[in-house]
């Protein structure tokens, strides 16, 4: 059934989450091919596909998955405001808490890779420069959680005016989350294409 399917795509989402969060420092030192045939719940872990047109910089497989998801989990951003507009506040704090273990776990291991590429002075400020927009990401990550489980307690009021406050919020998560993918790509060399609202 679609639900059933759902809940399934569901699972497998948080399940490489997880991965990626317990593997960031592993998947670093070991080689790509060595982590070819590693899946989850039977599904692969690792795509195939390569971000970057430079193999000697960032074509790893894994740096490629967690851009994926990165992008992936931006477009989500603006779905948790439309599940928000409906006024299902607990799909949105579902959705919510996925998008901060996603975007922890796959800006983690995007950050780690920039470092270890940074070897001159210029890369050095690029990194540190994504770090600084990373860090005020994940904050605002959090803060859109902690405000949905407000709402869910009643602690904002009405539901319209949870609404307008969660919206808020997230509004300011997306302007951070698309702040940050434009340093990444001056500090990967290659172009972003953000969502376009």
């Amino acid at each position: 059934s679609p639900k059933h399917q759902q809940k399934q795509q569901q699972q497998q989402q948080l399940d490489r989450s997880r991965f990626l969060q317990r593997n960031a420092e592993t998947l670093f030192v070991a080689s790509a091919a060595a982590f070819s045939s590693i899946v989850v719940n039977n599904q692969p872990v690792l795509a195939s596909t390569t971000v970057s047109e430079n193999p000697s910089s960032y074509s790893e497989k894994y740096f490629s998955d967690a851009m994926e998801i990165l992008i992936s989990q931006r477009i989500a951003c603006d779905n948790i405001i439309s599940v928000i507009a409906d006024g299902n506040l607990e799909e949105a704090g579902f959705k919510a808490m996925r998008l901060n273990s996603q975007v922890s776990g796959a800006g983690r291991m995007i950050m780690l890779t920039i470092q270890k590429e940074s070897k001159d002075s210029i890369g050095i400020v690029r990194y540190l420069k994504c770090q600084q927009k990373f860090a005020t990401l994940l904050e605002l990550c959090n803060e859109d959680t902690a405000q949905i489980q407000k709402a869910l307690r009643g602690e904002m009021g009405a539901l319209a005016v949870a609404q307008i406050q969660l919206m808020t919020v997230l509004n300011d998560t997306i302007l951070s989350f698309d702040d940050f993918l434009r340093e990444l790509s001056f500090a990967i060399s290659e172009e972003i294409e953000l969502p376009k609202n």
